[in-house]
């Protein structure tokens, strides 16, 4: 009879690109004739997104823009004047092989910002930003997981594993107009704005997934003849730290903007666990002039990534092991590595900070920002997890973050006070091991303040974390059977039983193979209801 071996799929999660791509920012820029000369440079930032991308075979193509923004002084107003341009970029990403159906994660930050005034009528900015990069995607093995004829005796286990993912990426714009309710007058600059997005609900129906969220935007913005004006020292000289002015027409906005897309993902079905993804990848918010002809509006330009990922359990049953009782046989083996079931992990995370002010007795903060970069996630295994795979670990995050405090002191002056600190948080989670990974997306939303009694500014900071945790199981199982029929075994045709002495724990499958017999024989001949010994006993062992 000849050897027959059957092979079924299963499929592997696989990263097929992990780095970092940076792209240098320059930029030099010559004064339109209606802006007046620069007299202080108060404030340069450069602000990196990703508004798209895509994947191609092997490539991954992406598409950025850094908003340059510029705060600067006359020397005849303390009237603010800003000026914003637009960087755009592309960048062409090789990955170690093709990625169909990849997830990808992108994160940009600001590597560095200067800024010159090269003469009253032009600036000159030099930065660098960067993205870092995750590209991981599903392929697809075969597992042996039966071996038939030739007298061949198998051994196999059972591996309950996340089968194939589904999954389905879409980038879309939402565009809204948003009352201020300023008064006469309107809006003269935005000096910064954030947005950060969350799923509200998802369902699925009919090889389709119909998402629901909401987007936070929020800005400070100055109004006509607000005013940002330089410290001045008693010398008559500048003082080396820049510092805002900001008068009581500042303003902060906070708006909601609903978000629905549906999104197509043929073969999604009710019992598929399902992960939603909803990322700001930019926003653009500009001023517009409302229905009377003042600057009253703002219009906001939000493109949102939304990935859907959808898990179906899986159950396999791979070759562990195999001997043949007819011939001589042999065997080679490969380790693989199967993700779990994830668990959805959406936690709300809490962060102070501490900002000082040493410019002054600081009388009125009219914003608080709090931008974070260089997140890293990693898995803090319990005591009691790996005595027992039980009890709770830590997901133990730590970033960069990035404070800035704008407001006035008691003296009028206006002052800007920024701090940079590496943050760290912990939140426990159930039957965490050191297996467990995550790939974490952690948003700010919502920032807070209280001015204490010693001059310093107390920061409040809510995150919301998301992700899928998954397990990473390695398991050994068979690649390749070879049975030599040109060499039969020899068999011991005197007796048609044996008697073995059996201890405890011993396991079936391993007396079988030394006699050169079948487990099953062993358990029908002695009328076993496992395949494990569990007190001393003596068998029968049958040779066949």
């Amino acid at each position: 009879m000849d050897l027959k071996t059957t092979k079924e799929p299963v499929f592997l999660s696989e990263v097929v690109y992990d780095g970092q791509v940076e792209q240098g920012v320059e930029f030099d820029y010559v004064l339109p004739d209606y802006y007046p000369d620069i007299f202080k440079v108060l404030k340069c930032s450069i602000t990196p997104c990703v508004i798209s991308y895509s994947v191609s075979g092997n490539q991954l193509y992406c598409d950025g823009v850094a908003y340059i923004k510029v705060l600067y002084l006359s020397r005849d107003n303390n009237l603010v004047n800003c000026i914003e341009q637009r960087y755009t970029y592309s960048k062409t990403i090789e990955m170690v092989k093709p990625a169909e159906n990849a997830i990808v994660y992108i994160s940009p930050k600001t590597d560095y910002c200067n800024c010159r005034a090269v003469s009253g009528r032009r600036i000159d900015v030099r930065g660098a930003v960067s993205c870092k990069v995750k590209v991981s995607c599903t392929r697809e093995s075969q597992m042996i997981t039966g071996v038939s004829g030739m007298g061949v005796e198998t051994l196999k286990t059972s591996l309950n594993y996340c089968g194939e993912k589904l999954i389905a990426s879409r980038q879309f714009v939402t565009r809204e107009d948003i009352e201020t309710g300023v008064g006469s007058g309107g809006i003269n600059s935005i000096i910064h704005h954030d947005a950060s997005v969350s799923v509200t609900d998802y369902k699925i129906i009919a090889n389709k997934v119909v998402v629901k969220g909401e987007a936070l935007i929020k800005a400070l913005y100055l109004t006509k003849g607000t005013a940002l004006i330089s410290n001045i020292s008693n010398a008559g000289e500048e003082n080396t730290e820049s510092s805002i002015s900001v008068s009581e027409d500042a303003e902060v906005i906070e708006a909601v903007i609903p978000i629905s897309q549906i999104i197509d993902l043929p073969g999604v079905g009710e019992n598929h666990v399902c992960y939603v993804n909803l990322s700001v990848m930019d926003c653009d918010l500009e001023i517009k002039s409302s229905d009377v002809g003042e600057n009253r509006l703002l219009s906001c330009d939000l493109t949102v990534n939304c990935t859907v990922t959808a898990h179906l359990e899986k159950q396999v049953m791979p070759l562990v092991d195999m001997y043949s009782v007819d011939y001589e046989s042999s065997f080679t083996k490969t380790v693989i590595k199967t993700e779990t079931m994830p668990q959805i992990i959406e936690r709300q995370l809490n962060l102070k900070g501490l900002v000082e002010c040493g410019e002054g007795n600081l009388e009125t903060v009219f914003d608080s920002r709090y931008d974070i970069s260089n997140v890293v996630c990693r898995v803090k295994e319990s005591k009691e997890s790996k005595e027992s795979d039980g009890g709770e670990g830590e997901l133990m995050i730590s970033g960069q973050a990035n404070m800035q405090v704008i407001g006035r002191l008691d003296n009028g002056a206006p002052v800007c006070l920024e701090k940079s600190e590496q943050f760290e948080l912990t939140t426990q989670v159930n039957g965490l091991t050191e297996r467990h990974n995550i790939e974490p997306n952690l948003q700010v939303v919502n920032t807070t303040y209280s001015i204490s009694s010693d001059n310093k500014v107390d920061l409040r900071v809510t995150l919301k974390l998301s992700g899928c945790l998954y397990e990473m199981r390695s398991i050994e199982v068979i690649k390749e059977v070879t049975v030599n029929e040109d060499v039969p075994k020899n068999r011991d045709t005197d007796y048609a039983l044996k008697l073995y002495y059996a201890e405890e724990n011993e396991d079936v499958w391993s007396i079988a193979k030394r006699y050169n017999t079948g487990a099953e024989a062993i358990i029908t001949e002695n009328d076993m209801e496992s395949d494990r010994i569990t007190t001393p006993t003596m068998l029968l062992i049958p040779i066949i």
